[in-house]
């Protein structure tokens, strides 16, 4: 039966399951062409473009859903998340206030309407205003209030903004306080595998698997030690892309359901003695998984570099190398620092041809200061440091690149015209680029501007595989100070500065000043080898998984 709409619609549903959107697209949209109101075709179809990052196209199928059927509480919510992500804030306000309207008995959907958060701020007085809202409106509710239902959290999951780090603020209080709002009644105790081989899952989530294996593709390949056995706990398409890139890896894959109830039972049937969560709160599934409390150990790490502020997380993995003194008051799960950084890093090769000008339509006669890293990362008060740099060099161009959706850059573009107006046009935008360009970027730019209070994490390891003079700033929290940790583990300081006045001037001296940059690049390049492929990382993290589980062993 060719025409029957909720065939075209559940084909697409089991398709996209599979890792394959292109297919699964083709088939909703029949769905959709069948029938325009089949609500199931529709909201997964726009929340398969939110995923992928085609906000626009996911705006205008809920919109075009909320005209056939404005009652429809999930088009509402998607709406919100998808003008969110273009930085439409006021209308994302709207549509999620419109959304807890139709549905008040929703406590999900009415905290989510309470506690928004935009990616982009314009001052630091609407980050603290912001700020103030959402303590307040967690103030208002009883610890314990919300209770997660596995089968509608990943429908109305409302995990803290993703934003929040952003802020260069102590979040241990406020995501504290967030994540003590949800219960899990009936909590299971883990038991373990109760062998003498420890298991050790690593839950990776969709759409995060690059940054995943980046970091931790050589740790999962290079633990030999015999007293583990490691899996990756994922879902299909997830697989696909890790194995593909582990090649003839023999790595261990647990593939779970995206159904989030299903996946709660898959994980706990593979009795886990500890659960490594590479990030907890970039999503709803990964954000919520701890709360059920699989594992008799759980921990997570970098991934995302702030506490999660859950209680059933045990351990947050660091290291020594980028945490402040008073790290442990940053933290609601214990602070595991080891003496390596948590990563085994393998070396970017260099572009087989190196960056022009010509390539990104850029002087030779300008000092390039690149600042490549997110636009959310951009905080208001590192506006007036790109200033400082920009009017002691007339001739210097600060390049940044765009965001995902064009709406991105003409919002920071807008806040510079406010904030640094003088300057504001040396700063050029570039468009989003394949990762062998961006490293002839990288290659291209006289110096590299790591932003504060929150800085650089790949990239750091990029610039300096590179040789590319990267200024930082170590701030108050880890996620601030992984590039002054890089340069630590190499012992070259040069690029570290102790004040944002200093940070201006190294920036200064590295741009202009060609002697002394190539002085800091050699040095750069002739130690740049100990931090990548770093088995001592590998060591300790064994090391620290068969502690934790003995630790908690009868």
């Amino acid at each position: 039966n060719p025409d029957y709409a909720d065939a075209h619609e559940g084909r697409a549903t089991a398709i996209a399951a599979q890792g394959r959107p292109e297919e699964a697209e083709f088939s909703y949209l029949e769905a959709i062409r069948l029938n325009p109101e089949n609500t199931t075709a529709n909201l997964n179809l726009a929340g398969m473009y939110l995923k992928y990052g085609d906000s626009d196209r996911a705006l205008s199928v809920y919109e075009r859903l909320i005209l056939l059927q404005p009652e429809v509480v999930g088009a509402h919510l998607g709406k919100s998340r998808a003008l969110s992500a273009l930085c439409r804030d006021g209308e994302a306000v709207d549509s999620i206030r419109h959304a807890a309207g139709l549905d008040p008995e929703n406590e999900m959907l009415v905290l989510a309407s309470e506690v928004y958060c935009p990616a982009l701020m314009e001052g630091t007085d609407e980050i603290e205003r912001r700020r103030e809202e959402i303590d307040e409106a967690l103030g208002r509710r009883t610890p314990g209030s919300i209770l997660l239902n596995p089968d509608e959290i990943l429908r109305w999951g409302t995990e803290p903004s993703f934003y929040l780090a952003y802020h260069g603020k102590n979040d241990l209080a406020i995501r504290s306080k967030y994540a003590d709002l949800f219960r899990v009644d009936d909590l299971a105790e883990p038991k373990g595998s109760g062998e003498e081989i420890y298991r050790i899952g690593f839950v990776v989530t969709e759409r995060h698997e690059g940054i995943f294996l980046s970091f931790m593709e050589g740790i999962l390949k290079n633990m030999f030690d015999d007293r583990l056995e490691v899996n990756v706990i994922c879902v299909e398409g997830s697989r696909k892309i890790i194995s593909e890139k582990m090649g003839g890896s023999k790595m261990r894959y647990h593939v779970i359901s995206q159904k989030f109830e299903s996946a709660l039972r898959e994980i706990r049937a593979g009795r886990y003695d500890l659960l490594f969560y590479f990030e907890v709160g970039t999503d709803s599934f990964n954000y919520f998984l701890p709360f059920f409390r699989l594992a008799p150990v759980q921990c997570t790490s970098w991934g995302y570099p702030v506490t999660s502020g859950i209680s059933q997380i045990d351990y947050f993995i660091s290291s020594h190398l980028v945490e402040s003194e008073d790290a442990e008051e940053h933290y609601r799960e214990r602070l595991e620092c080891l003496n390596a950084l948590p990563a085994y890093y393998y070396r970017p090769k260099a572009p087989a041809r190196p960056g022009s000008r010509t390539d990104f339509a850029i002087s030779e006669s300008e000092n390039v200061y690149l600042c490549s890293q997110s636009l959310f990362k951009i905080h208001p008060d590192y506006d007036k440091v790109l200033a400082n740099i920009l009017r002691s060099d007339p001739v210097g161009q600060v390049v940044m690149i765009e965001g995902k959706h064009p709406n991105w850059h003409r919002c920071m573009q807008a806040r510079f015209r406010e904030n640094i107006p003088d300057v504001a046009g040396r700063v050029r935008f570039v468009p989003q680029m394949s990762r062998d360009d961006y490293l002839r970027l990288i290659t291209m730019s006289d110096v590299m501007l790591d932003p504060f209070p929150f800085g650089s994490g790949n990239s750091a390891y990029e610039s300096i595989a590179m040789g590319t003079p990267v200024v930082t700033l170590p701030g108050e929290f880890m996620r601030g100070r992984v590039t002054s940790g890089c340069y630590s583990k190499i012992e070259v300081l040069d690029c570290v500065a102790s004040s944002p006045e200093e940070y201006v001037d190294i920036a200064l001296r590295v741009g202009r000043e060609a002697d002394f940059r190539e002085v800091v690049k050699d040095k750069i390049l002739n130690e740049n080898a100990m931090l990548f492929e770093d088995d001592s990382a590998v060591r300790e993290l064994e090391g620290f998984f068969i502690r934790a589980v003995e630790a908690v062993r009868p």
